[in-house]
């Protein structure tokens, strides 16, 4: 059983926690996972194999969010979420 999207939203629940960027690294990749981990509070989903450059992409939109760059803010969700997203 995977308690990590249970973990996420106690975390999120949790006011010292209730602005933390979560990241889902799973080699779970059904549409219901992916669905899951969005609604229990996390920020992207990326499913395994993946390679080191999609997680740096992926730290730099969610990056962007906080702290925009010259080009502005993006919009939460333009970020993709993993190879086939949700």
């Amino acid at each position: 059983m995977d308690f990590s999207f249970e973990i996420i939203r106690l975390l999120k629940a949790h006011p010292a926690f209730a602005q933390t960027i979560f990241v889902i690294l799973s080699q779970r990749d059904g549409i219901l996972d992916r669905l899951k981990g969005r609604l229990a509070g996390a920020h992207a989903y990326l499913t395994k194999p993946f390679k080191t450059q999609q997680i740096v992409a992926m730290i730099r939109a969610l990056l962007e969010e906080i702290v925009p760059g010259p080009e502005g803010a993006m919009r939460q969700g333009e970020h993709e979420m993993g190879s086939s997203g949700v």
